[in-house]
């Protein structure tokens, strides 16, 4: 039976953090157990945005997702939509998502958390100009897959693609839940294993 594979690094945000990223991983398994042959996190956007949010609803921490707001300055004003927005320790924080995919195999490029970051923070600048009253970050979700022809290699890819995010220091957090249940996951057609998400986050500026 595979070993569940968690982990975290929280550094400019605010102290507690690690207790939020502790209920994502939660989520992803709680989900998973109930659903079966499942994944929250394999969907899309929106599902990562939900499973990020129900954390924050587990510590009682007031969060809204997808909701109306003004976003861009001048000829470029107008309505759109923010991913998410939470109150945690007496400050409001907003963020824009975005969902990656990434294929792991021996030929895998380097974890570059900087490339992952830049449309998400482009998106919640626009948002920020204006919203003066909360802190904007930037929220990407990593999603890794691995052919199934590659079953043998599946640990040795994901143990090596989390050591390029640990030495990471771009981000403000990260976090990284490979369920042991979910370690050979497929969905239809059965191409690809889905084991593990990853979600980086950092602050506009």
């Amino acid at each position: 039976m595979p070993k569940t594979m968690e982990g975290f690094k929280v550094g400019n945000f605010p102290k507690g953090f690690e207790k939020i990223l502790e209920s994502w991983f939660a989520v992803i398994r709680d989900y998973n157990a109930k659903a079966g042959e499942d994944a929250i996190y394999w969907y899309n956007e929106r599902a990562n945005v939900g499973a990020f949010a129900a954390a924050m609803a587990r510590n009682e921490i007031p969060v809204i997702e997808e909701y109306a707001c003004e976003k861009g300055r001048g000829k470029e004003r107008g309505p759109g939509r923010s991913d998410i927005s939470f109150y945690y320790h007496g400050t409001w924080y907003i963020a824009e998502a975005k969902m990656h995919w990434s294929n792991l195999s021996f030929k895998t490029r380097p974890l570059d958390a900087k490339k992952y970051m830049e449309s998400a923070l482009a998106d919640v600048k626009k948002t920020a100009q204006q919203d003066k009253y909360s802190t904007p970050f930037g929220l990407a979700f990593i999603i890794p897959r691995i052919k199934t022809a590659d079953k043998e290699h599946v640990d040795e890819f994901l143990r090596n693609y989390i050591s390029q995010l640990e030495n990471s220091g771009y981000c403000d957090f990260w976090a990284y839940c490979a369920p042991a249940q979910c370690r050979y996951l497929t969905p239809v057609p059965p191409d690809y294993f889905y084991p593990m998400a990853i979600v980086l986050g950092k602050k506009l500026g």
